[in-house]
């Protein structure tokens, strides 16, 4: 089950006001707002426990975007930050009901934000 754990406000140039975050045993969402309080951006992070690990991200600029994410982690001494890497095919209806089943305590309006853009 999504929970919201905080609200992170910008530093000066992050392009967003606030953040809100969420977060699940293996899930993670992350809603960026601007200064008027509309949705500007969100990220949510599948699989966080296992190695295939993915993202579906959405912004004006970018639109929707779904891929799997690279731990950048080649070496076990270096620690890279991760990044999203091959593009994944969206089964949308599937990938809803699995958002709506953990996401009953986030927000209506955030989950038909989503909804919308899925």
């Amino acid at each position: 089950m999504l929970r919201e754990n905080d609200i992170r406000f910008a530093e000066k140039d992050e392009g967003f006001w606030f953040a809100r975050n969420f977060s699940g045993s293996e899930r993670m969402l992350t809603i960026f707002y601007d200064r008027q309080r509309e949705i500007v951006r969100f990220v949510y992070l599948l699989n966080l426990a296992s190695e295939n690990k993915s993202t579906l991200a959405w912004s004006e600029s970018s639109g929707l975007t779904y891929s799997q994410v690279d731990s950048g982690e080649q070496n076990p001494l270096s620690h890279c930050s991760p990044l999203a890497g091959t593009k994944l095919a969206l089964d949308r209806d599937r990938l809803w009901q699995s958002f709506e089943n953990i996401a009953k305590l986030v927000d209506p309006s955030i989950k038909e934000f989503i909804h919308s853009k899925i």
